[in-house]
């Protein structure tokens, strides 16, 4: 990802398609070759490599933006189906991307992807009802009252 990163500070917008990368142009001036030269040929001996490390994060990315905070706690509790749907997604993920085969990486990440939308649309529609561990110790270490006289 470093070489992408590189890239694009030297004004190229680096897309994955598929299983090519695409580099587009994004200055008025043209590049300079002895600077990028070097980088180009880096990417094309790591295709695979970088296109893998790119999907990975962008899917990453797009399942962290849409995350709603206690979601994997509110699915082990009220939807432990889902829950386990989603870490067998991952371990698929994790398997593919090893593999570094990219049309397997692709369809796996889009299956995890549709799976935590899945879990974001079902935890939108209904509210947590549940405990946390932590409000749940909180409760028990709160002093009891008395009865009143």
């Amino acid at each position: 990802m470093e070489i992408l990163s590189r890239l694009q500070e030297l004004g190229y917008e680096p897309r994955v398609e598929g299983d090519q990368i695409k580099l587009i142009w994004t200055r008025l001036e043209p590049p300079d070759s002895e600077v990028v030269g070097p980088l180009i040929e880096e990417l094309r001996a790591r295709k695979q490599e970088i296109i893998v490390d790119k999907l990975l994060s962008d899917s990453l990315e797009r399942i962290a933006r849409g995350y709603i905070p206690g979601s994997i706690d509110w699915c082990k509790a009220q939807a432990p189906g889902l829950w386990a749907r989603i870490r067998e997604a991952e371990h698929k993920v994790n398997e593919v991307a090893l593999r570094r085969d990219i049309k397997a990486l692709d369809l796996a990440l889009r299956e995890l992807e549709g799976l935590w939308a899945e879990l974001k649309r079902i935890r939108e529609s209904k509210p947590w009802r549940g405990r946390t561990a932590l409000s749940q110790r909180s409760r028990r270490t709160q002093p009891r009252r008395s009865p009143s006289p």
